[in-house]
């Protein structure tokens, strides 16, 4: 474009000049009218020149800005670049490495162990407890917790260590060069300290904990075996009290590959009737009359044989299988109860346990009614028992899915009272019925200690300020049957009372008990 712009202006000045040969030549002016022509046309292309000289440094001006444009426009698109990898590559919230980085730099730190001579190390640091900081003070709390025991994570480790952030309350260290073992541990045990110093997020003090699993490496492991070997330790942590490190040891591979057999056998052992049910009457602790069950799901598996509650159900709320699980407790229990109130003449209860995912749940509510309807157990019949803890998931929608329960007229209790985060606020805040006090509370009633009982007896105080009927778990002694009578409670469960029962064995004791008056206990 530029070559034919001067093509077009080299052919005006051979035109001009053309033109002013012919002009001598042909028409064979005088000196002083070519002497003038000659001076114009001079000025002209004199003019015509500087036009063009004018013209040139314009159209460079432009080029140069153009170019600075450019150089700009490069500039913000790297800047916007290194954004996204960052953003790719770090947790928002804590700014640490996520999961993607953390991989690469342990593959990293593998590959340089064949060179070094020394191991690489894993650390899993689970926060204890988080979600019921998250339920009870809200999310805003829990992100700034997470975002302060990051700071405090990041404080202890070595210069080099990564640290990062898995998701959720997890966070993972990475240390490469780690010749004494002890080392790891260390900075294992000062991550439990810094974790437990007093948190406060705004006005609210926070007692925060942390459980981590350690395992140690060289480039013969993957980054996949090392993280799932942490993972599997972090999980015995947790197990044997939590706020402590565990070191991983080879027998706890076989509780990775259990968790995960366990875990995909879920679905097909409930459709295969591996799951059942088993009851626990609760009496009269007076006259020893039956009052009620506890329905308590079992699972017999085909291939591991029994697995115990306390193992299978925290799994089934991790993968949401609760929800059917409990669908089914619920339809079971109910048709048992209905089926014993013949024999009864009704007013037998039976209480079965809800978790939180269920109460979360939109549908729960309309499950319950249809398991009421499909029964035909009258819904004042019907107990659910709920934790402590619970009750604190998202107190208002927790509150609403109470009320609507209590419209259909079932009972609410809380179970294992005294062992969770409620306090009068929350028990005057939802409609319960009725207080169950945990076995740790009746244990102590065994020792001859006068204080022995004073909990018991005050945690009765408090039930009868709020019209709330209470029940005592885990009698196992007469000792603790009549210590309990003492202090003025009238209903108990227990295996001294009465172990778990089938459903055969349950319908016999109803029978039994119906049948002949019940014994009168002195």
């Amino acid at each position: 474009m530029r070559t034919a712009f001067w093509r077009g202006e080299i052919a005006t000045a051979a035109v001009l000049v053309l033109s002013y040969v012919g002009g001598v030549v042909g028409y064979l002016l005088d000196a002083p009218i070519l002497i003038v022509v000659s001076a114009l046309l001079l000025a002209a292309a004199m003019l015509y020149l500087i036009r063009m000289l004018y013209r040139l440094q314009e159209r460079t001006g432009d080029l140069d800005e153009q170019a600075l444009r450019m150089q700009e426009a490069v500039a913000v698109v790297r800047l916007l670049e290194n954004e996204l990898r960052h953003q790719g590559l770090h947790d928002s919230l804590t700014g640490l490495p996520n999961r993607t980085l953390l991989d690469d730099r342990l593959e990293h730190a593998l590959r340089g162990s064949v060179r070094a001579s020394g191991a690489v190390a894993v650390l899993v640091c689970d926060l204890d407890g988080f979600k019921n900081v998250n339920d009870s003070l809200g999310h805003r709390a829990g992100d700034g917790l997470l975002a302060v025991v990051a700071k405090r994570i990041c404080s202890v480790v070595r210069t080099g260590d990564t640290v990062a952030r898995m998701g959720g309350d997890e966070f993972t260290i990475v240390m490469a060069d780690v010749v004494d073992p002890q080392v790891a541990l260390n900075v294992a045990q000062r991550v439990l300290s810094a974790v437990r110093r007093p948190i406060h997020i705004g006005d609210d003090p926070i007692a925060a904990s942390v459980s981590v699993g350690l395992t140690l490496g060289d480039a013969g492991k993957s980054a996949e075996t090392l993280l799932s070997e942490a993972d599997a330790a972090m999980y015995a942590a947790k197990s044997r009290g939590k706020d402590c490190v565990v070191s991983f040891q080879e027998p706890m591979r076989t509780a990775i590959v259990r968790r995960m057999n366990l875990r995909n056998s879920f679905d097909e052992s409930l459709h295969g009737s591996e799951f059942y049910l088993q009851y626990q009457p609760h009496m009269s602790l007076i006259d020893g009359r039956l009052e009620g069950f506890e329905a308590l799901v079992r699972w017999r598996h085909p291939e591991h044989g029994d697995i115990e509650p306390n193992e299978f159900i925290p799994l089934a709320e991790e993968t949401g299988f609760i929800i059917p699980l409990g669908r089914w407790i619920l339809e079971t229990a109910c048709l048992a109860g209905a089926a014993w109130r013949r024999p009864a003449g009704g007013g037998l209860t039976m209480s079965v346990n809800v978790s939180a995912r269920q109460l979360q749940n939109v549908h729960f509510v309309d499950d319950l009614q249809a398991a009421l309807s499909y029964s035909g157990l009258p819904p004042a019949e019907l107990i659910l028992e709920a934790t402590e803890s619970l009750l604190m998931v998202d107190a208002p929608d927790t509150t609403r899915t109470m009320e609507r329960m209590k419209d259909l007229g079932v009972r609410i209790a809380i179970d294992d009272f005294g062992t969770g985060y409620s306090s009068l606020g929350y028990l005057r805040q939802f409609p319960v019925d009725l207080i169950k006090i945990d076995k740790s509370f009746v244990d102590p009633l065994d020792e001859p200690s006068p204080d022995a009982g004073a909990l018991v007896s005050a945690i009765l105080r408090l039930a009868q300020q709020l019209h709330m009927d209470t029940i005592a778990e885990g009698i196992e002694t007469e000792r603790q049957l009549q210590a309990l009578v003492r202090l003025g409670y009238t209903s108990g469960q227990g295996n001294y009372l009465c172990r778990p029962l089938n459903q055969d064995a349950a319908a016999a004791l109803v029978r039994q008990h119906f049948s002949q008056p019940p014994p009168v206990r002195t």
